[in-house]
Formats: C-alpha cells, structure tokens, sequence
C-alpha cells in the first residue's frame, strides 16, 4: 500500500518552527480526514493540527516534545486505493 506524509504546515503568518506538545493518534490508529491528529505549540498558543488524508497511522518521525519546521516530515500514513494526496 503507498505512504503519505505528514509535514507541518504553515499555522499563521509568521510561523517557522513549532514543538510537537503530543499526538491525538498512536501507530495503527485510523485516520479520517479533518480529524485532529497532533498538537502543536507555536510561539503564541498550542494548536489542533488535523489530517489532510485519511489513513493509518503507520510511523511517527517527529517524536513529542520535538522541534520541526515548516514542511519538515513528522509522520506517514498508509492510504487505501493508491491516492495519496
């Protein structure tokens, strides 16, 4: 089955790195789309980031309490029917 990744998206306008506080989802957990699956902490609040694809949770790259960037990998999901999007 194909992979798609997870990367941080750009929360707000001035948004470069953020921490990951902890996943709403564990490894083998389904996925819907809209669904909250980490918390983030940006410089100003703590923030729901939701799928933009649904799927299993197959691995998390970007562990809590770690630092990531805009675009930087946090997480794959395993996807049904070879759309990945």
């Amino acid at each position: 089955m194909p992979r798609a990744e997870v990367r941080l998206p750009k929360i707000g306008l001035v948004m470069d790195n953020s921490r990951v506080v902890r996943w709403r989802k564990a490894i083998g957990d389904t996925v819907s789309i809209g669904e909250p699956l980490l918390e983030l902490e940006t410089e100003k609040s703590i923030v729901e980031v939701e799928a933009t694809q649904a799927g299993i949770l197959e691995e998390i790259v970007c562990p809590p309490e770690a630092m990531a960037s805009v675009g930087d990998l946090l997480a794959y999901l395993t996807v049904d029917g070879g759309v990945v999007g």
